[in-house]
């Protein structure tokens, strides 16, 4: 018996990054859909989440709202696209 394991890695960009207050993803996606981004803080509660249409093939610039920052600190900026998954870190100063 064989099993293959494919690993499909969602790449995107935070900028600024670290940012004192406005950040936003940059995002080259492989198909179009929605995108759900769940941004949550070093603790693991949800700071915020949203959903955003993306085209294939293009760089796609998704705006993080500058409110969902209270504090400064640590944060988790998770993204999904048609099952693809992706985190990065975010610090905010």
């Amino acid at each position: 018996k064989i099993i293959f394991y494919f690993v499909c890695e969602l790449k995107f960009e935070i900028v600024p990054n670290p940012a004192n207050s406005y950040s936003s993803i940059r995002l080259n996606a492989s198909e179009s859909g929605d995108v759900r981004v769940l941004i949550t803080n070093i603790l693991g509660d949800k700071v915020s989440a949203y959903t955003q249409k993306v085209n294939a093939n293009v760089i796609n610039q998704i705006e993080i709202p500058s409110n969902v920052f209270n504090n400064k600190g640590i944060y988790f900026v998770n993204i999904d696209i048609n099952g693809k998954k992706s985190t990065k870190k975010l610090v905010i100063q």
